[in-house]
């Protein structure tokens, strides 16, 4: 028995120090993110070569341009601060048109082949006064086909996207987030989508495909997504709501709050955060969950298969409401466990904490 519970107490001290390693590895990934943005400001890493260029003086502050292109048009888009909606509509052009940044060098718009460019050109050097005036800011919105794709970048700047169903690849700092698109469109799960910012919300309906939505200190809010979906978050809780397949959330010093509706495979993890699963699991599925610090809840529905494996190390505890299995508490050291099936037990559950506890519900 003291061998046992060594061999848990090292697994989860291996846990704890994967845990360490995702954080750092993380915030080594924000902090990149934010250097190349603000180091380039809106410039990036995008050549504008151009068949058509419309450019504008500082004193030019306002737009209402237009293109014509394909239904699966690229359309890229840097805005330094502001606000910039975009919406998909049945059309072959793209237009922009709103309030330019008064503070902006000039207004690029042009177009090279199935790709369209708008990007608000800003001083290279500014005061610490320049992000406050709100009134000075870009104000834009575009429309375009709405199978087309969707590349922004931005610092100060929220992004509204609504029935673009084409890839989207989306990164900001301290701007908000929001994309909508139909629960009742043909979205294809083929689709790409990645949503990174800093200290910003992110808010999503009806994704579907390869999803990742990443935030620092901002929160996840995702609503009827399909598809494989991961969520990582430090300081930013996370709520999701998802008929995906394959579900992954990391989250630090953040609570997780899922409604899983048929998941194939859910991998949890948590450091200083409580998780909340209302969890509906496909037959053969496979979920694994681990936290330190923080409490695992499962409510599951009646009639699910599932062999559950629950372990709790260091302080923490487990608790059974699902059926009469009792959960055994080790004879040496603070550990207990448990092992039950509900069911035929097609589906794994395996869940594991350090200092917190685990309860099973209906």
């Amino acid at each position: 028995m003291v061998s046992h519970i060594d061999a848990s107490n090292t697994g989860l001290a291996i846990e704890a120090s994967a845990f360490i390693f995702f954080q750092n590895t993380f915030l080594t990934h924000i902090v990149k993110i934010r250097e190349e943005l603000v180091m380039n400001k809106v410039g990036f890493y995008i050549l504008f070569i151009g068949m058509t260029c419309l450019a504008f003086n500082a004193g030019a502050t306002n737009v209402d341009k237009s293109l014509m292109v394909s239904e699966d048009v690229t359309v890229i888009v840097e805005n330094l601060r502001g606000k910039v909606v975009i919406v998909g509509q049945e059309t072959s052009h793209v237009r922009v048109e709103g309030q330019i940044d008064k503070q902006a060098k000039s207004f690029v718009f042009k177009q090279e082949q199935d790709t369209v460019f708008i990007q608000v050109k800003m001083p290279e050097h500014v005061s610490d006064s320049f992000w406050g005036n709100k009134k000075q800011h870009s104000n834009l919105t575009i429309t375009m086909p709405m199978h087309g794709e969707i590349v922004f970048k931005g610092v100060s700047s929220d992004i509204q996207v609504k029935s673009v169903n084409g890839d989207l690849d989306i990164h900001t700092i301290s701007g908000n987030v929001v994309v909508e698109r139909s629960t009742d469109g043909a979205n294809s799960l083929r689709n790409k989508v990645s949503i990174e910012t800093v200290s910003g919300e992110i808010k999503t309906t009806a994704l579907s495909g390869q999803l990742a939505l990443t935030t620092v200190s901002g929160s996840i809010d995702d609503t009827a997504s399909k598809g494989q979906i991961k969520y990582q978050t430090v300081s930013g809780d996370i709520k999701g709501e998802s008929a995906a397949g394959s579900v992954k959330a990391n989250a630090i010093s953040a609570n997780v709050e899922l409604t899983l509706h048929a998941v194939s495979e859910l991998k949890l993890s948590t450091v200083s955060g409580d998780v909340e699963c209302d969890l509906g699991v496909a037959d053969n599925g496979i979920i694994k969950a681990s936290s330190v610090s923080g409490d695992l809840i499962f409510a599951l529905p009646e009639g699910v298969n599932l062999d559950i494996k629950a372990q709790s190390n260091a302080g923490g505890n487990i608790k059974n409401k699902l059926n009469q299995d009792k959960v055994i508490v080790d004879k040496y050291g603070p550990g207990s466990q448990l092992r039950t099936t509900l069911g035929n037990g097609s589906a794994q559950l395996k869940a594991t904490t350090m200092s917190g506890k685990v309860l099973f519900k209906n």
